[in-house]
């Protein structure tokens, strides 16, 4: 078995991010973070096209990396501090960093506004909102990276200081890929891609780097940044709700296909009790590592 590897992972944003959640009446809501399987599943279409791959390999380009990518959630920074959602950041997120865009839909033969046609929609913003709204500043966004080497038939992923796939740098397949929903507005593009190497993975410790999936072990005092698949034998103080998404359908494309609906305990989980707990990444969330 081939040795994981980890980056810690800094994108400042070029466009707006919009990270779909539970729609309000006409308001699109966006999560105030990404969630890790959002930029793995992006990274699927840029190899596709980077490779001048057919259409239908879209499914075999995405269960190879499956074996060998995985990401942790990315949370914007705040003055070179992680703006965690369920913590006294939430103000801060609030005010400098989620506007939204309003609008209506038109009737073009009478030039007026359809009714009932309003809408709404909640993004992250790629340049933060200040008072006097002069500092051309990005909003960054920080996560982890990880990586272990192997090959199947024209794909391989080889170890180095930044990893590369098929003989592309991850870095510059992470540059081109964009994040979220609404891409084909211009939304979720990144400007840069800083990589460096990490050890401490947010408040946790990467601690397993020979299994089939990465772990890494969770103080149980500090509330936790993956969504925790659920399982009754482990019942934790959080929030549980469902998580789904759009996927690769052979017959019909991408984009077009619901995934697997899992039942997960929501960003911010924690412990009941003040013991470790050690997490097995999964490309959508973490499970609790039985030994």
């Amino acid at each position: 078995m081939n040795r994981w590897h980890v980056a810690e992972v800094v994108v400042p944003l070029k466009s707006d991010l919009h990270c779909g959640t539970s729609p309000l009446g006409f308001i699109s809501r966006t999560l105030p973070f990404v969630p890790a399987h959002i930029p793995f599943y992006a990274l699927v279409p840029v190899l596709v096209k980077k490779l001048n791959l057919p259409e239908h390999d879209f499914a075999k380009v995405e269960n190879f990396l499956a074996r060998h990518i995985r990401f942790s959630p990315f949370f914007v920074l705040h003055k070179n501090k992680i703006l965690f959602p369920w913590e006294k950041g939430l103000l801060d997120l609030e005010n400098h960093y989620l506007t939204a865009y309003y609008g209506v839909a038109l009737d073009y033969n009478t030039r007026g506004a359809l009714e009932n046609r309003l809408f709404e929609k909640e993004v992250i913003v790629a340049v933060p909102i200040h008072g006097n709204n002069k500092s051309r500043e990005r909003t960054g966004l920080k996560g982890y990276v990880f990586w272990q080497e192997g090959r199947d038939d024209d794909l391989k992923i080889t170890v180095s200081s930044d990893a590369s796939i098929a003989d592309l740098s991850l870095k510059e397949l992470l540059m081109q890929s964009q994040w979220g929903g609404e891409v084909n507005k211009g939304l979720g593009r990144l400007l840069d891609v800083k990589m460096q190497k990490a050890e401490k993975i947010f408040h946790g410790e990467f601690v397993e780097k020979d299994g089939e999936n990465p772990l890494v072990k969770w103080p149980g005092n500090e509330k936790c940044p993956f969504y925790l698949l659920y399982d009754e034998d482990f019942i934790m103080n959080g929030k549980l709700i469902p998580i789904t998404g759009r996927r690769y359908d052979r017959k019909r494309g991408p984009g077009v296909k619901m995934d697997d609906v899992a039942i997960v305990w929501d960003c911010g989980w924690k412990s009941q009790t003040e013991e470790s707990v050690l997490l097995s990444l999964d490309v959508r969330y973490v499970c609790r590592h039985k030994s």
